[in-house]
């Protein structure tokens, strides 16, 4: 009888142990699933990504060709060509890291007449995908946006001319689809009345 109750004591022991390391086991292997899925997360978030869209879109005076979307996790920094002449009251707006997207663009002038930049009948403005019109008169940061070069003085005849719409912000939430880029008139040489017609240009993807 008393092989038996000892034999039973056993077992249960043995039961208890068992069933306490295989909680102990499960916990940990969660504990880790847990933290790999953070990191992984996180290294997403803080991941370079750069879209490739080589897009065109035209009117009788230009060729917009919409060229590349990368966005960065980036640092405060006095060396950053971007943020050279990024005003006050938006650096205000940024935390310590903050995210820079740079929007590549070509500008082509399709007319046998070089256009001059300083004679613009507006501003250059771009829309990002969520419906925000940014310009480097914008306040906020869904508003601005860093304009390079800061001003284009000629777009000599049939030749081509790189901009840069550098965005900045602290979310990782910029959409590249449905990015419009307008362009102002810009007035002829000589003529009160006579411009060169600049336009809204979409682009689907």
């Amino acid at each position: 009888m008393k092989k038996i109750i000892v034999i039973a004591i056993t077992a249960i022991v043995s039961l208890a142990i068992g069933v306490f390391i295989g909680a102990k086991m499960m916990t940990h292997r969660l504990d880790n699933d847990a933290d790999k899925h953070v990191v992984r997360h996180a290294s997403r978030s803080d991941k370079t990504v750069v879209k490739n869209i080589n897009q065109t879109q035209s009117n009788d005076n230009w060729n917009v060709t919409l060229d590349r979307v990368k966005t960065e996790k980036v640092k405060r920094s006095a060396h950053d060509r971007d943020m050279f002449d990024v005003s006050s009251e938006i650096k205000s707006l940024l935390p310590e890291k903050f995210y820079k997207t740079t929007v590549e663009a070509t500008l082509e002038n399709k007319t046998d007449q070089d256009i001059r930049g300083s004679q613009l009948n507006g501003k250059y403005t771009f829309i990002d995908g969520n419906g925000n019109a940014r310009s480097a008169a914008g306040e906020t940061l869904d508003s601005y946006t860093n304009v390079r070069p800061a001003a284009i003085e000629l777009f000599p005849a049939k030749s081509k001319t790189k901009v840069k719409f550098v965005v900045l912000s602290d979310k990782n939430d910029f959409k590249s689809d449905g990015i419009k880029i307008a362009l102002p008139d810009v007035a002829k040489d000589g003529s009160q009345n006579e411009s060169y017609t600049g336009g809204t240009f979409y682009f689907n993807k």
